[in-house]
């Protein structure tokens, strides 16, 4: 999945790139909007899945709390939850 990472970074650049060509016109400003939408989702479903690993370390005994998560996963506790 990081290798996904400067696929991301390049779209980016390229949006912005065509949003200061269109000289940050209303069109332009709707474009990166939904890009940041898009962004902003694509975080929450990140951290969604975060969580779950985290709980499946504990279900599956890894990990006894999500104090010992957290210390595995190098987090702070209430991250971890």
């Amino acid at each position: 999945m990081p290798s996904q990472l400067p696929v991301i970074r390049q779209d980016v650049a390229v949006a912005l790139a065509a949003a200061r060509a269109k000289g940050w016109t209303a069109d332009a400003f709707r474009q990166l909007t939904e890009l940041a939408d898009a962004l902003a989702r694509l975080s929450a479903d990140i951290a969604e899945a975060r969580g779950w690993l985290t709980a499946q370390l504990i279900d599956s005994g890894q990990c006894g709390s999500y104090a010992d998560a957290a210390s595995y996963l190098g987090i702070s506790k209430t991250r971890a939850t």
